[in-house]
């Protein structure tokens, strides 16, 4: 039987009953359509929060890798929030099916992609994009919140996010519980990383 989802079962299960939502999302005929609503959605509303960040008038509080001007380093990030999101979430994707093939996995790449990003966008809608459209813009430019929030929240949202892959994962391919936590935490850095490179 396949199941039935909808947004607010995808959003709910998501925060209250992530082992069952995944195992449901990997059945489902619809795990890549949420797949492209939570990556286009999220990049969509980080964009948008990018813009908010430049026209508030913030710069970056963390030197930028890109060799973009910093004053309008958020202009250029409203741009590229969206290839770079879908970048990132299609490699970590590709490499959750790399590695779980490795393990002996024989679940198709297009499985993958919606449980790995709603388990990637979830988390990250709650400890980045609603603080920093929320919150943050709001404080006087170049301030920031005591260093201790700031790490509070990155930490949290880093640990929820390699958790919630490691249960995607582990529910689209049928792999044991070790050989899905080192696919997850392959799959979450490798998002983490790209992101946080490009993302400030």
């Amino acid at each position: 039987m396949i199941p039935i989802l909808d947004f607010g079962t995808v959003f709910g299960k998501s925060i209250f009953q992530p082992f069952g939502l995944f195992r449901d999302l990997a059945k489902s005929e619809k795990n890549h359509f949420y797949g492209w609503v939570y990556c286009l959605g999220f990049s969509i509303l980080y964009s948008l929060t990018a813009l908010l960040l430049y026209l508030r008038g913030w710069q970056p509080v963390v030197t930028p890798v890109l060799n973009f001007p910093i004053e309008k380093y958020y202009l250029y990030q409203t741009f590229f929030t969206i290839p770079v999101a879908i970048f990132a979430l299609g490699l970590g994707t590709v490499l959750a099916y790399w590695f779980s093939h490795l393990f002996g996995s024989e679940t198709k790449l297009i499985e993958y992609w919606g449980p790995v990003c709603v388990a990637s966008v979830i988390p990250l809608l709650f400890t980045m994009w609603i603080p920093e459209t929320f919150f943050i813009p709001f404080l006087e430019p170049q301030t920031t919140p005591a260093p201790p929030y700031d790490m509070i929240r990155i930490l949290a949202g880093s640990v929820w996010t390699v958790i919630l892959i490691i249960i995607a994962v582990k529910h689209a391919s049928g792999m044991n519980w070790f050989n899905s936590i080192i696919t997850g935490i392959i799959a979450a850095g490798c998002i983490g990383s790209i992101m946080a490179y490009f993302f400030r």
